[in-house]
């Protein structure tokens, strides 16, 4: 009884420690686009301070940072449509339509992107500092209504699709993990009811963090809000479910020594 016990005691590690990984956040070049793109807009005009050639080198420089804020862009439009075309198994054919209509936008945004760069490199007329500072301004006030607001919308339906899939994978560990319990505690084993506090404190978290999923499901399909805080909120207390694992783990490893 004593080896099968022990024997028991390790499968309930293994699967604990199959419990323990590391939720990875997501994360875009939103923001280097941004801080480029106001960093242009910024220019000052230095015609009284600055000599023909400085102004030249000054301007080639800058439209080398526009090209790159362009690349910044069309890589960042090009992750999101790998990411939604990787979305599997999607629950209803209206988040089927949605992320056919998504990666529709995001298409003509490459379409976009690439055409600004090939008439970057195509210009021969000569731009100054002023033409350049209109340039950007132009190219931020359309990121701000026709790119930004398509993004917000898949970055939130991409977020709501991952935590499912964060839910389930956490759910079945959980299931797994209380199966082991269940034949600890046939084994006579001390130490269960231990265990079974702790399984009853990951139950609370993963009830609510599917709680908090749900809502974010529920605002996405019927407001314009960001639900990025509720995901964040719903990862959270997965995060809090996967540490009472790893201390229900410590705990078992104590009763081998």
């Amino acid at each position: 009884m004593k080896k099968f016990s022990t024997y028991l005691i390790f499968v309930f590690i293994f699967n604990l420690a199959a419990a323990n990984w590391v939720l990875a956040d997501s994360s875009t070049t939103l923001q280097a686009v941004q801080e480029d793109t106001q960093n242009l807009i910024n220019i000052k005009d230095q015609e009284n301070t600055t000599s023909t050639l400085d102004k030249k080198t000054e301007i080639a420089v800058r439209l080398e940072v526009f090209n790159k804020v362009l690349d910044f862009s069309l890589n960042e439009t090009q992750d999101i449509i790998s990411q939604l075309n990787n979305l599997n198994n999607l629950a209803t054919s209206s988040k089927s339509d949605l992320r056919n209509q998504l990666l529709d936008k995001f298409q003509g945004f490459v379409e976009f992107y690439s055409e600004q760069k090939a008439n970057l490199a195509s210009t021969t007329t000569e731009i100054d500092l002023a033409g350049l500072k209109k340039l950007a301004q132009d190219f931020k006030d359309w990121r701000a209504q026709n790119y930004l607001p398509i993004f917000e919308t898949a970055t939130d339906f991409l977020l709501l699709n991952q935590q499912k899939t964060i839910l389930g994978i956490a759910e079945k560990r959980y299931q797994k993990i209380s199966s082991d319990i269940y034949k600890l505690k046939k084994a006579n084993l001390t130490g269960t009811d231990r265990l079974e506090n702790y399984l009853n404190q990951a139950d609370i978290s993963l009830k609510e963090a599917k709680g908090l999923w749900q809502k974010a499901e529920d605002e996405f399909s019927t407001s314009t809000s960001s639900i990025k805080g509720l995901i964040s909120d719903s990862l959270n207390k997965i995060k809090e479910t996967y540490q009472i694992f790893i201390e229900m783990s410590n705990f078992v490893k104590k009763l081998l020594k």
